[in-house]
C-alpha cells in the first residue's frame, strides 16, 4: 500500500493510500442525500503518527480509509 500522501484530493480517497475511504458522508453526498447521522470513521481510532506526513492542505478534507486507521499494509 502507498504511504505517502496523494496530490490530487478526492474527497472519496483516503488521503495517504488514494484507496477508496467508504466515507458515509461523502457517498450520501455525491448522491444528493441527506448526510448520515454516522459513519464507519466516527468511531474509528486513528494513530496521531497518520496525520505526521499529512500536509496542512489536506487536513480535514478526506476521510482516511479502514486499512490505513488500521495500520494495515499491502
Amino acid at each position: 500500500m502507498n504511504r505517502s500522501p496523494v496530490k490530487n484530493l478526492d474527497p472519496k480517497r483516503c488521503p495517504i493510500c488514494g484507496q477508496d475511504n467508504a466515507c458515509g458522508m461523502e457517498a450520501a453526498k455525491s448522491q444528493g442525500l441527506a448526510e448520515p447521522e454516522h459513519c464507519w470513521c466516527m468511531t474509528a481510532s486513528f494513530a496521531p503518527e497518520l496525520f505526521a506526513n499529512l500536509p496542512e492542505s489536506l487536513m480535514g478534507k478526506a476521510c482516511i480509509c479502514a486499512p490505513c486507521a488500521r495500520g494495515d499494509s499491502a
